[in-house]
């Protein structure tokens, strides 16, 4: 009897559908956008968000940036202070704090 060959490792047993064969590094290779109706590609009816804020109002972004003088006047201006938090829960401070820990 011989020995089963590395290419026999990497069939699919008898009867299961075969895999996306794995690359070198261990990974799958990507699979193409899928193209539905009339050659659109399934992404590409996404709308760009209708609330976006101009960039000088968008506290978030800001602190994204690392932009401290214009938030000082978002707060100081009343428009917001500082326990407001996003969708996520998060608040500016703590995007300022992870953008401090990214730059040292």
């Amino acid at each position: 009897m011989t020995a089963p060959s590395a290419s026999a490792s990497a069939e699919a047993p008898h009867g299961a559908a075969p895999t996306t064969p794995a690359l070198a590094n261990g990974k799958a290779s990507a699979a193409p956008p899928k193209v539905t109706g009339e050659n659109t590609v399934e992404l590409d009816k996404i709308a760009p968000p209708e609330d976006k804020l101009p960039l000088h109002e968008d506290i978030m972004q800001l602190a994204r940036l690392g932009e401290i003088g214009p938030i000082q006047t978002l707060c100081e201006t009343g428009k917001f202070n500082a326990r407001y938090k996003d969708q996520e829960g998060i608040t500016p401070l703590h995007r300022i704090h992870k953008l401090s820990s990214i730059v040292k």
